[in-house]
């Protein structure tokens, strides 16, 4: 995939004064995917309602018709405009349909004994003694959507992992780096007396042009603070998200939603803050703020025992209430749990 498009590079320092935070040598190991970096960029994508929009590209439907993926009288999975109806997973296919009358409720695909294939069947939902469920058709789909993730970054640049079914993330930092590289010149010079641990020069406001992303707000004292260059990297791995994610909706009539931040969980946050078809930004100056409104148990590997452990020693489940308590005693507090 090209580079993002972004504004042309001022002069060195123009419109900035004073230096980053950021070093030399921290901008040099952007490009080798170092986990603790600050200018690190990850991007997490998650297919919207996948298992529906399978079903919508397979039959041909319209962006606005309520469909419903069915599992013998259950529902799986509910797309956007059916949602909008008050129809969920607890539904079953009457309650549903009672809801909205006009709800395609696509049943499975199914293996029936004596085939030697799955396939998608009228009378499968009178079968459930016989008939075993199959999700193949969405497994195939879901490799489709990775190759063209795989395809549209450059080779010697990417970094994937696969998640789940229907979703990804993208360890960006090799290819912001590059792109950093060739569009800001004063970051191509050596550092002044050759020392890696000097600051790197401040980057022009004109950089920065956030586009259509749901962009996490700020208070006026952090909005107020020049602009860095994690601000900068971060925008170009949105930039990179954007297009990508344009990509696999022209190629394979999906949408999805994303998240970028600087580490897994945060990305994971931001792809479902606003979703369908949305991306949305979590500049590290944000990540405070983005945190309050989540409980505990919504942050990634906090959703089973350990995040009730975690509830239930702190007496709260608000990330709000975490964060007024001192990183000592959390510390202490989790090293007991663990």
């Amino acid at each position: 995939m090209s580079s993002p498009s972004l504004p042309s590079p001022s002069p060195p320092g123009a419109g900035a004064v004073g230096r980053s935070q950021f070093t030399y040598r921290q901008l040099g190991q952007l490009a080798y995917f170092n986990t603790s970096n600050p200018l690190r960029v990850v991007a997490h994508v998650d297919l919207d309602a996948f298992y529906a929009q399978c079903e919508m590209v397979r039959l041909g439907t319209p962006e606005d018709q309520p469909l419903a993926v069915q599992q013998w009288q259950g529902l799986i999975a509910i797309n956007y405009p059916a949602r909008s109806f008050g129809i969920s997973r607890h539904c079953n296919v009457d309650e549903a349909k009672k809801l909205c009358p006009s709800l395609i409720a696509q049943h499975v695909a199914t293996w029936r004994e004596g085939d030697d294939k799955w396939a998608y069947r009228d009378d499968a939902a009178a079968n459930i003694a016989s008939d075993k469920v199959s999700l193949d058709p969405y497994r195939l789909e879901s490799r489709k959507i990775l190759a063209v993730i795989k395809d549209s970054l450059p080779r010697n640049l990417q970094r994937v992992e696969k998640a789940s079914i229907d979703e990804v993330f993208l360890d960006l930092s090799a290819h912001v780096h590059a792109v950093l590289l060739e569009r800001f010149s004063e970051l191509s010079t050596p550092p002044p007396y050759n020392d890696p641990t000097e600051k790197l020069p401040l980057p022009s406001i004109a950089a920065l042009d956030w586009k259509a992303d749901a962009l996490v707000d700020l208070n006026e004292e952090q909005e107020s603070r020049d602009p860095d260059w994690d601000d900068v990297a971060i925008l170009i791995g949105s930039e990179i998200v954007r297009s990508l994610r344009a990509r696999i909706r022209e190629q394979l009539g999906y949408t999805c939603s994303a998240g970028i931040a600087s580490n897994k969980m945060i990305s994971k946050l931001g792809s479902g803050f606003k979703k369908p078809n949305s991306q949305t930004v979590v500049r590290s100056r944000a990540v405070h703020t983005f945190l309050s409104d989540f409980k505990v148990t919504k942050i990634r590997n906090l959703g089973g025992k350990l995040g009730d452990q975690v509830v239930s020693t702190f007496k709260t489940d608000l990330v709000k209430e975490l964060l007024s308590i001192s990183p000592d005693h959390q510390v202490n507090v989790i090293c007991e749990i663990i």
